[in-house]
């Protein structure tokens, strides 16, 4: 089994070189919006849309939620959008997501016990949502979206109260489930980092290249 997880694109393109047909599965870990090089809301819209189009046809494609697409979903609070959030581009954001979410999770496991997600699950998520396996998740985020706002003491999200959308790594490695290997992208990294020889951090920015696992 050959697999590759994708980092936050952020409106980038690198991810176009890094479709291969050797891979077996393929993973886009979020947060295809909020430009930090200024691409235009256009652009971002049109490379997401590229992705789903392409998901759609391949089902070795899979698509996470990230923190910076979160904030443009419908029903959610004002207070809700956070740091890069692109008010001009709202509703045109908005509506790509949301025609998107039939096939968006917020969380896949692997067979072998990797768990992929924008930011991360921890054991004290789970606990404060009553729920027993980290795919649980999924069905709860239809049910009520707002379990994934950010939450918990530290702005940045360094609490492992805070969800897969929002954990920082420290948190995460102290709190992680136990029995799985994570794949996490949310911060950014010079190069690809292990933490406890479970959480692998592959947020690398444009020089990402790609995680192979």
């Amino acid at each position: 089994m050959k697999r590759l997880a994708i980092g936050d694109i952020h409106g980038r393109t690198e991810w176009k070189k890094l479709i291969d047909q050797e891979f077996d599965e393929i993973y886009f870990l979020g947060d295809y919006f909020d430009s930090y090089e200024d691409f235009t809301i256009p652009h971002q819209v049109d490379n997401f849309n590229e992705i789903i189009s392409l998901a759609r046809k391949d089902a070795r494609i899979k698509v996470c939620l990230g923190n910076h697409d979160y904030h443009y979903l419908k029903g959610l609070e004002y207070t809700e959008r956070y740091s890069g959030f692109q008010h001009h581009g709202y509703i045109d954001i908005s509506e790509a997501i949301e025609s998107a979410m039939d096939i968006i999770q917020i969380v896949y496991v692997t067979e072998d016990n990797y768990i992929l997600s924008h930011a991360g699950v921890t054991k004290t998520f789970l606990e404060r949502f009553e729920m027993q396996h980290p795919l649980d998740i999924n069905e709860r985020f239809k049910e009520d979206r707002k379990i994934l706002k950010h939450t918990g003491y530290n702005v940045y999200g360094d609490d492992p109260a805070n969800g897969p959308l929002w954990v920082r790594p420290f948190s995460l490695a102290n709190d992680a489930v136990d029995g799985y290997k994570q794949i996490v992208g949310h911060t950014q990294v010079d190069q690809f980092q292990t933490l406890n020889d479970t959480i692998f951090l592959v947020d690398t920015g444009s020089n990402s290249e790609g995680f192979h696992f």
